[in-house]
């Protein structure tokens, strides 16, 4: 039986590709990954520890666009005036970390509420106060009740 002239030999397959090296290649991907994150971090780590203030900043941003109704423009001013004060104190390093911790326990003991009620604010701006060594806060048109009387 013969082939006619025309019918060419099918070319030789070519082998697979070589899939050796895939998980290498992979393996090594992750890890250059998973490095520059760890060094991006590290990064954010550094810059926060020498700017505190950078994040408590962000803090206040948010405390001040969630002020609940019952706040007053004289506690928001007292309020910013205060951190104003801590904040310099902040940066030139006179802030221990408890303060900060304070403050966080302060926000989040709001529960599910997004707002930052009267309560609050009262209590970050006596902690700010407190924390950068400022003057007193100005008395209050509150009604204040009376300490009771020591008994002789």
């Amino acid at each position: 039986m013969s082939t006619p002239a025309d019918f060419a030999p099918a070319p030789p397959a070519e082998a697979p590709a070589d899939r050796r090296g895939c998980l290498k290649k992979s393996l090594i991907g992750c890890g250059a990954v998973a490095l520059l994150i760890a060094i991006c971090f590290i990064g954010v780590l550094i810059y926060v520890r020498q700017r505190p203030d950078a994040l408590t900043d962000v803090v206040m941003k948010q405390v001040e666009s969630h002020y609940a109704a019952d706040v007053t423009a004289e506690e928001k001013e007292q309020l910013h005036s205060a951190y104003a004060d801590f904040r310099t104190a902040l940066r030139e390093h006179r802030v221990s970390r408890e303060p900060l911790d304070r403050m966080r326990t302060t926000l989040v003991s709001s529960g599910s509420q997004s707002e930052v009620s009267r309560e609050q604010v009262r209590s970050l701006t006596e902690l700010f106060r407190k924390t950068a060594g400022g003057s007193p806060p100005p008395p209050t048109s509150a009604i204040q009740t009376p300490s009771p009387r020591a008994t002789p």
